[in-house]
């Protein structure tokens, strides 16, 4: 399955758009790095999307600005067939470029939602 698909068939009618990103996790296992993002979207509902064998990531904080509402996001596969993920993305281009911001790219992802 094309993996753009698989993200939107997991999440469904769920977006990030306005979501709030509760948490952060990395960590490695298997000598692979990983992550986990835990979002609380609207009605209560929560969204949790697992990267696996990340190669590159970035976020940033300080404290002058609100953790973290997601205003708009770009979701893509790279040139070397990699998830990408970027929750402030630049629009200078559809392509992941060095202005996007706070971004993952990995070779897997897994989404869980539930009503909480």
């Amino acid at each position: 399955m094309e993996i753009k698909a698989k993200f939107e068939e997991q999440t469904g009618s769920l977006s990030l758009l306005n979501a709030i990103l509760k948490e952060i996790k990395i960590h490695q296992e298997n000598d692979y790095l990983n992550a986990v993002l835990h979002f609380v979207i609207a009605e209560g509902k929560t969204l949790k999307i697992d990267f696996f064998n990340i190669s590159e990531y970035q976020f940033y904080y300080n404290d002058t600005h609100i953790f973290y509402n997601v205003e708009d996001y770009k979701f893509l596969i790279t040139d070397d067939n990699k998830i990408y993920i970027s929750l402030d993305p630049s629009f200078e281009t559809t392509e992941a470029n060095d202005n996007d911001m706070d971004f993952i790219k990995a070779v897997d992802f897994n989404v869980e939602w539930n009503n909480d």
